[in-house]
């Protein structure tokens, strides 16, 4: 994949002549390392973008996460996509409940990997949460990155690959606009990604085809949760509800073979292209 200026965007790019198109989003900057070799594994096969959002920044989070829906509108726009597939990722995920406000008809699919929604044991979430606050106030942003990458890893995937995750909490630290946020501002966009910013009656309309995943190994207690995963696909009318018991929030970091496998079955199941 290279990485191109468009629009005054920066993206992750790569393109196969008469493939589909896949966008892949979340808030964390792509380049923080924190999309592991899922990219590559797509772009065997497809077309696809990965921008790098902006600093989330002040302002209602609707609005913001709203604002980088329209940015991968125009970006698909630019490439000269009709429709496209929207995998999501965390705060990804927010944003691709927000695409399928902003531009219903240009989606063929989404994924949702380890989504947030305000749902289940929410006191547990907000202790989390606090957690995430000390190790901020605290200075050491270092700690909130290590704890953010083990806590959403298995202990097997740690102990055999210390190296990899010292080097990931090393890009993340150095590339992802989000971990240098003042402490403020971070906190309440914690609170923001938690939020409901699509109403289950909006959810309940959504007619685009959703593939919903997470995985139940809940360290972080902030969430995202299995509990949150469930609720979404419970509310979304055409959704397959996929638990990996064997990762955490981090399942395309441990497992990228299994993501991409999934990810490509759905969008083979809901061509771009209507029938």
């Amino acid at each position: 994949m290279r990485e191109e200026d468009m629009g005054g965007s920066r993206v992750l790019l790569s393109e196969r002549e008469g493939a589909e198109w896949l966008v892949l989003t979340r808030l964390a900057s792509s380049g923080s390392g924190a999309w592991g070799r899922l990219p590559e594994i797509l772009a065997e096969t497809h077309n696809v973008i990965l921008p790098r959002h902006g600093r989330p920044g002040g302002g209602e989070g609707a609005r913001v996460l709203g604002g980088f829906a329209r940015d991968i509108e125009r970006l698909v726009n630019e490439m000269g996509a009709e429709r496209y597939h929207l995998v999501g990722w965390n705060g990804g995920a927010q944003i691709a409940l927000q695409a399928t406000q902003e531009h219903p008809q240009r989606l063929a699919s989404l994924t949702l990997l380890s989504p947030f929604r305000a749902w289940g044991e929410c006191r547990q979430v907000e202790k989390g949460i606090e957690f995430i606050e000390l190790f901020l106030r605290s200075g050491r942003r270092d700690l909130y990155v290590w704890y953010w990458f083990m806590a959403g890893l298995s202990d097997s995937y740690v102990a055999e690959n210390f190296e990899e995750v010292e080097r990931l909490v090393s890009m993340r630290l150095e590339n992802d606009p989000f971990v240098a946020l003042d402490v403020d501002e971070a906190m309440a966009w914690m609170r923001e990604l938690r939020r409901d910013h699509v109403s289950d009656e909006a959810l309940r309309r959504v007619a685009i085809p959703a593939l919903v995943m997470t995985g139940c190994l809940n360290r972080w207690h902030a969430g995202p949760t299995p509990e949150m995963a469930e609720r979404i696909a419970d509310l979304l009318p055409v959704a397959e509800l996929h638990l990996s018991a064997d990762c955490g929030s981090m399942m395309p970091v441990e497992a990228p073979d299994f993501v991409a496998e999934q990810v490509l079955r759905w969008v083979s199941e809901n061509p771009s292209e209507k029938m």
